[in-house]
This record gives C-alpha cells, sequence and structure tokens, in this order.
C-alpha cells in the first residue's frame, strides 16, 4: 500500500507540473488542464463508496493512459522518468510535509 500511495502522490504532483491549458506529452500524453479534468472524474454524487473508487481509477487513467496504449502500469517504476529526488527542496516549505500528513493521512507527506 506505500508504494501505491507515494506513486499517487507523484501522479498528482507530476500531473500539477503539467497543468497547461493546451494538450502535451511532457511526462504523459495528458489534455490540455488535465487537473481540471481529473477532477471532473472525481465530481459527486455518489451512490457508493465504490463510485469515488472508479472516479479516482478514472482520474488516474487520464494520466497514465490518456492515449489507450498503456496495457500495463508498474508502480515500481514510479510514475515519471524524471528523478524528482530534488522536487521537495524546489517546493519548499509545504504544510503537509511539515505536520508529516499528506494528503493520506498520518506519515504521507513525507
Amino acid at each position: 500500500m506505500t508504494k501505491l500511495k507515494a506513486w499517487l502522490v507523484d501522479a498528482y504532483t507530476n500531473l500539477a507540473m503539467v497543468n497547461y491549458p493546451y494538450p502535451t506529452n511532457f511526462l504523459a500524453d495528458l489534455p490540455g488542464n488535465p487537473v481540471s479534468e481529473f477532477c471532473r472524474q472525481l465530481e459527486p454524487p455518489y451512490k457508493s463508496p465504490e463510485d469515488l473508487l472508479i472516479g479516482l481509477y478514472r482520474g488516474i487513467n487520464l494520466y497514465v493512459n490518456y492515449t489507450g496504449k498503456t496495457k500495463c502500469v508498474n508502480f515500481d517504476e514510479g510514475s515519471d522518468g524524471l528523478g524528482l529526488d530534488g522536487w521537495n527542496y524546489q517546493v519548499g516549505p509545504c504544510p503537509w510535509k511539515e505536520t508529516r500528513n499528506g494528503p493520506f493521512g498520518e506519515g504521507s507527506g513525507t
């Protein structure tokens, strides 16, 4: 589960980095405004908890398989090939990093 959480955080970060108003293929083939497109997949109403998970799947699929050509996603490889070890330094102080409470709760902000 830890690998999945880390992968999702990387994917969210990458979407934010390439949130251009036009289609791009810098990190992945993406539509214009990919963050808005991702969020659109998560819009309520949800009839069940599974509906939220389906929306999350659709949003993540936008990042990993927008073209429909990806056959398999390998979570062990990370969500990009950039080697973002210096990203935390560039971003500077981040509220969830300081409290160690990331988007997935206690300890996920590391």
